[in-house]
This record gives structure tokens, C-alpha cells and sequence, in this order.
């Protein structure tokens, strides 16, 4: 045997190894000297945003800029990344400053605004999301109880003529922390599509004072043994829409590939609408509901919402071209232009720091009743599916070019053309089981619209 051709064999393999590890560890280096460069340069931009809010740290309306030039800009990652923090600042100012003649101002200003324009501004959001955890509770206007839907909830009414949604029952099926979650989602993306939600805790007594009926004595009696901890309800307090009008819009996923390929034809006769919807149903693929018609609404300003998002899910594993599911939005080859910006500047190609599951991170890291709800595993489903829109929506322009899969169309004048639309164009049951349209009457029931 030839030891010294053997040792020289071995010795080549020893330097083959060598060299590809060291060229292994140059690129990793490279990467994240890249990144960081890329983090310090964008810490410039927060640092000054910092210290422009510092010179002004004694004026709250200076926070009425900063959301202007959030409304006004084109979509950037620095929007979002500041979101939560200065949402959060600014409802922490509130309730320790004694200016309430200031707080009335924003009480004011916001109270213009439809309830969707509120929750894209940061200042209007705060004051909600306070009254919901601080407001005083003047009534109960219905125990929902364990026979029906809402399992266990209770609709609250506090000052100034609020209402909300209190549920402090949870089970696997209907998990009441997704709520929450999915309204921080919203929250982050600034659509406007999910009423705020925060945790309160609320002594049982004061809910019992308002007890009167014996119906009403034996849901909350069944409350109290199922749902109460220490002498208190805990749970997330839900803001109330104003104006809400059943409906359902097009098919999310599951119709034959073929089928939605055709739907195309018909979609781009109505562009505003198909934007629309190609919006509302990014949220709920954000989620993972995407059952036809599941508690969709639209207000009375024209605005499509969605309700009841305690059957959210964070799994990974969810394929949007996949049979089981194929995604509507992936076949048209529609999608609104805000979205696809939005997605753009949350998605992969952002540094770590600028992606969904981090900005869901660091929002909920403000939640101080339900503790530790983000986990690596939502984070890495949320990336995901952003991923996977872009990826369909970026094989559709190299299909048919930008301008025919993006859609920026003006929205229409009137509200209730808005509306008039997405009820005739459902497919949802009225009171009397039919299928059909939802009940039409409201529309003429007064002339309060535009």
C-alpha cells in the first residue's frame, strides 16, 4: 500500500474542507455586515423621528403631524416599524397628563372621522383603545351566554354612550387571545378593517349590579362558575362598529383553478369593488379564515369589516396555490396596490427587524394582561403567507404587466352605492332563511348616508 499517495489524498480532502468553510464563514459575515449597515442607516431615521418627538414631549398635537405625514407618504417600512410604539406612547401621555381639555380636542377631531379612519390614526386609536380598558361601565345590554354564538360574551355599555364587546370566556374553538392578536395585526398593517381590541379585567360585582332579568340571572350565575378568576372577569374588550350590514363577498379559496381564472372577465368590469375585496380578503388569508362569508359586513360609510376573529390560526402550512385551498387572489391576478405596497415593505426582502413577525412582536410586547401570545411558530406562518401573496401576485405581473394586475382606483362618491353594491352582489341569509341578498330595506329606511 502507498501510505504517502494515501496521506496526500487525505490532505487535499483536509484543504477542499477548509477552504469551503472559510468561504462558508466570508459570506455569512458579508450578510450581516450588509444587514447591519443596513439597520444603522434606518436607526438614523428613528433617532431623529425620536428626537423630534422629544423637543415637543409636553405637546400631544405634535403626534397629529407625525400621522399626517404617515397618510400622506408612500408606503415605507419606518411607517410601520414606529406604529405600535407611538400608539402606545400616545396613550400612555393621555392617561397621565391632566389636560383634559386637550383629550377632548382629539375626542373631538376623531369623532368627525368614520370609525375606519379613526383606527388609521394613531391618536383616535388611543383614546378608543383607553376607553375601552378605563371607561365606566353603565350597563349590560346582553348576556350571551353558552347556548348560541359568542360563547360566554357580554355586550357592555360604558360613558359617553360606548359600546363594546367583553368576552371573558375562551375555549380551543373560539380562543378569545386571536382576537386580540388579529386586531394587533390590523393595527400594524393600518387598514382599518378590525375594531381595536384590549384586555380589561372587570370585578364580577359590577357586571352583577346590572343583572335584572331571571334569564339574564342564570347566564351570568353560569358565567361566574365557567369564566371568573378570583371574584374577576378577564378579557378582551372589543370596540363596536356603528351601522353594520351583513354581507358576503366573492369566494376566498377552494373553486376550481379554471373557474376563478374566468372570474377575471367579470371582476375588471367592477375595479373598485375588486380591489376592495382583494384588500378585506388579505387580512383574513393573514389569519387563515378563509370560509365563504364569515362574519363579513359592510358599514353604513361604505367600509367592508370583519367580526368575530376568535378561530384565527398561526400554523404553518397553509399553501395558497395548493388544491386544498387555491386562493382566489393567486388566479385572478387583481390585487390592490396599498396591499401589495404594504406587503412589500413587511415582506422577506426586508431586514429581520422590518418583517410582520417582528412588527406583531413588538406590538404585542404592550399587552400587560395576556402575557407571551406571540410565538416563533405565528411569526413564521405570518412571513409566510406575506411571502406567498407576493410570490403569486409577482408570477401575475410577469404575466400581464403591473398595470393590469395592481389596481389604485378612485373609491366612488357615494356610500351608499357602496353598499347598495356588496348587498346586491351577495349571497347571504336573510331572516327568513332565504338565499338572496341581505335585507334591502335598510337602504331605504332614512336618507342618513353621505
Amino acid at each position: 500500500m502507498n501510505i504517502s499517495k494515501f496521506n496526500r489524498n487525505d490532505n487535499s480532502k483536509k484543504k477542499k474542507i477548509i477552504i469551503s468553510s472559510l468561504l462558508f464563514l466570508i459570506v455569512v459575515i458579508f450578510v450581516l455586515l450588509f444587514q447591519f449597515v443596513d439597520i444603522e442607516t434606518d436607526q438614523k431615521f428613528i433617532d431623529e423621528y425620536n428626537n423630534s418627538i422629544k423637543q415637543k414631549e409636553n405637546k400631544i398635537d405634535s403626534i397629529g403631524e407625525i400621522n399626517k405625514l404617515n397618510n400622506d407618504a408612500k408606503v415605507s417600512r419606518e411607517v410601520f416599524r414606529l406604529r405600535s410604539k407611538e400608539r402606545h406612547e400616545i396613550r400612555q401621555r393621555l392617561l397621565d397628563s391632566d389636560d383634559k381639555e386637550l383629550e377632548n380636542k382629539i375626542k373631538s377631531r376623531c369623532s368627525k372621522l368614520k370609525q375606519t379612519d379613526q383606527l388609521k390614526d394613531s391618536e383616535c386609536t388611543a383614546i378608543w383603545l383607553n376607553e375601552l380598558r378605563h371607561g365606566f361601565i353603565t350597563n349590560v345590554l346582553l348576556m350571551w351566554g353558552f347556548e348560541d354564538t359568542h360563547y360566554g360574551a357580554i355586550t357592555l355599555e360604558l360613558e359617553f354612550e360606548m359600546r363594546a364587546m367583553f368576552k371573558p370566556c375562551t375555549t380551543r374553538g373560539e380562543d378569545t387571545t386571536k382576537e386580540l392578536i388579529a386586531s394587533h395585526i390590523d393595527q400594524v398593517l393600518g387598514y382599518g378593517q378590525v375594531a381595536p381590541v384590549i384586555t380589561r379585567r372587570i370585578p364580577v360585582a359590577i357586571i352583577e349590579k346590572y343583572i335584572e332579568t331571571e334569564e339574564d340571572r342564570i347566564k351570568f350565575d353560569e358565567t361566574v362558575k365557567l369564566c371568573s378568576v378570583d371574584g374577576y372577569f378577564v378579557g378582551p374588550m372589543i370596540g363596536w362598529w356603528d351601522g353594520l350590514v351583513p354581507v358576503r363577498t366573492i369566494r376566498k379559496y377552494k373553486q376550481p383553478v379554471e373557474l376563478v381564472k374566468e372570474s377575471r372577465d367579470t371582476l375588471k368590469h367592477d375595479l373598485y369593488y375588486t380591489q376592495d375585496q382583494s384588500k378585506f380578503h388579505s387580512f383574513y388569508m393573514l389569519v387563515d379564515i378563509l370560509r365563504h362569508g364569515k362574519d363579513e359586513f359592510v358599514t353604513k360609510t361604505g367600509d367592508l369589516v370583519s367580526l368575530d376573529l376568535d378561530r384565527s390560526r398561526f400554523k404553518p402550512g397553509r399553501f395558497l396555490k395548493s388544491h386544498q385551498t387555491n386562493y382566489t387572489w393567486c388566479y385572478t391576478c387583481f390585487l390592490s396596490q396599498q396591499v401589495y405596497d404594504t406587503f412589500q415593505a413587511i415582506g422577506p426582502s426586508q431586514p429581520i427587524p422590518y418583517r410582520l413577525s417582528s412588527l406583531l412582536k413588538v406590538s404585542l410586547k404592550y399587552e400587560d394582561i395576556f402575557e407571551n401570545l406571540y410565538n416563533p411558530k405565528m411569526g413564521l406562518a405570518l412571513d409566510d403567507r406575506v411571502e406567498q401573496l407576493l410570490s403569486c401576485i409577482d408570477e401575475c405581473i410577469d404575466e400581464l404587466g403591473e398595470n393590469n394586475v395592481l389596481l389604485n382606483v378612485p373609491r366612488p362618491d357615494s356610500n351608499k352605492e357602496i353598499v347598495k353594491y356588496y348587498v346586491t352582489h351577495s349571497q347571504y341569509k336573510d331572516r327568513n332563511g332565504q338565499e338572496g341578498p341581505s335585507n334591502l330595506n335598510f337602504l331605504y329606511q332614512d336618507d342618513d348616508w353621505d
